[in-house]
């Protein structure tokens, strides 16, 4: 397997609309893959990255099947005279 490192820039390109503060405070929250230093550039392993992103695609799908399993079994009232 062929680790690849990415730069902020190529995260923007993967599609993760974050700014780099944004970044920085998500690592600091510990919910967003650390960076590496190299130099002065700080950049992420891509598999760290893949796997943020299949955690988070995974927490949407549980949330969206809780909210389909709610409206199948969520009884509605009607006042009927």
């Amino acid at each position: 397997m062929t680790r690849r490192l990415l730069s902020f820039s190529d995260l923007h390109e993967m599609g993760i609309p974050l700014s780099a503060q944004s970044i920085r405070s998500r690592v600091r929250q510990g919910t967003f893959p650390k960076p590496i230093a190299l130099g002065q550039k700080r950049v992420w392993i891509d598999s760290e990255i893949n796997a943020w992103i299949d955690k988070l695609a995974k927490k949407k799908a549980r949330r969206v099947g809780q909210t389909r399993r709610a409206k199948r079994t969520r009884k509605t009232y009607s006042s009927s005279p």
